[in-house]
């Protein structure tokens, strides 16, 4: 999106604020335009409304922030560790991945294996691995993810369709967590309001999950999301300050690096929790057990989402707040 059509866009849609006009500026990179940009554009009101939220924190019933259904089903998908191998995924793929690993690696040939692997379509030439001196070239790269491991560790491989380049993913493999695939983002599934989601589930035996949605709106709010994807209750205000450190941290973590992937205990309770979070580059998700566990950047990323979450009103954080005594008192 250019600036002029952003600019158009803070002209014609309601309620817009010059804090959440930067946000998204800052999203884009454009740092040097948050000096003064706390106060909201003149002639319009201090407190801005948010799509599917009333100004006194109701649903309004229509345009959801979120396409609850889609992310749950994204979200509760997976090819996990239990299926293995995948026969769809090319020899010739796999063998260059098995290759990279027992030399990246220094592991023997037979001590690895392809536990689990899907088919990719990757947003640029780059297959969703950064690094600061390479160009990517913007366009859709068909490919594969998979997970080798040697019965302890596991690692992450990126390839095109052929495997013809074939990738370590450094970042989410830094972690002594297992490794699974899990869900995947989906295009459209989050409204523009969105800067980011934490989805909060209960697992407990024969029984389904029990999850909360949580967004983080680029105007500043934290919101629960009812099951129809709109904001509900109580609504939680975040600082300017909070707001902007959380998106650089966001930035910085990079989710596309981890998305689609899963990091859990290899000894999973009985009953457990599971976070999963979401923006426009990726989900990862992750078992509350393995979060001392998880690759650096993502642990920065959970400690800022606790920091915010556990700090006001609106939750009491996620062992309290999904408890069977917490939903018996609802």
């Amino acid at each position: 999106m250019g600036e002029g059509q952003m600019l158009a866009r803070s002209q014609f849609q309601p309620g817009i604020t010059w804090r959440r006009f930067c946000l998204m500026l800052m999203g884009a990179g454009f740092l040097f335009l948050l000096l003064g940009c706390a106060a909201t554009v003149p002639g319009e009101p201090s407190q801005s409304i948010i799509p599917g939220l009333d100004s006194t924190g109701d649903s309004l019933g229509a345009n959801p922030l979120v396409d609850l259904q889609r992310l749950e089903t994204a979200l509760t998908q997976s090819l996990d560790r239990s299926e293995g191998f995948q026969p769809e995924l090319p020899a010739a793929v796999g063998g260059k991945m098995l290759a990279m690993a027992v030399e990246e690696q220094a592991v023997a040939l037979e001590q690895l294996e392809i536990i689990a692997s899907r088919p990719r379509q990757w947003r640029d030439g780059c297959l969703g691995i950064f690094s600061a001196d390479e160009l990517c070239i913007q366009a859709i790269t068909p490919g594969w993810q998979g997970i080798v491991s040697d019965g302890t560790q596991e690692w992450v491989y990126h390839s095109d369709e052929l495997g013809e380049v074939v990738k370590l993913n450094a970042n989410a493999s830094q972690t002594s967590a297992r490794i699974s695939l899990g869900a995947l983002a989906q295009v459209g599934q989050l409204n523009g309001s969105v800067l980011s989601m934490q989805v909060s589930s209960r697992f407990t035996p024969d029984q389904p999950p029990v999850s909360k949605p949580y967004a983080m709106l680029i105007d500043g709010r934290l919101v629960e999301l009812d099951a129809n994807g709109l904001a509900q209750g109580q609504v939680q205000e975040i600082s300017n300050g909070q707001l902007q450190a959380f998106d650089q941290q966001r930035n910085q973590a990079r989710l596309e690096q981890f998305d689609g992937l899963r990091y859990g205990s290899s000894n999973p309770a009985e009953e457990y929790f599971r976070l999963s979070l979401v923006d426009s580059q990726g989900i990862v998700q992750y078992d509350s057990s393995a979060q001392a566990q998880l690759p650096p950047d993502l642990q920065t990323l959970n400690s800022a989402w606790e920091t915010i979450i556990c700090s006001g009103p609106l939750v009491n954080c996620l062992s309290s707040d999904l408890s069977p005594a917490a939903e018996a008192a609802e």
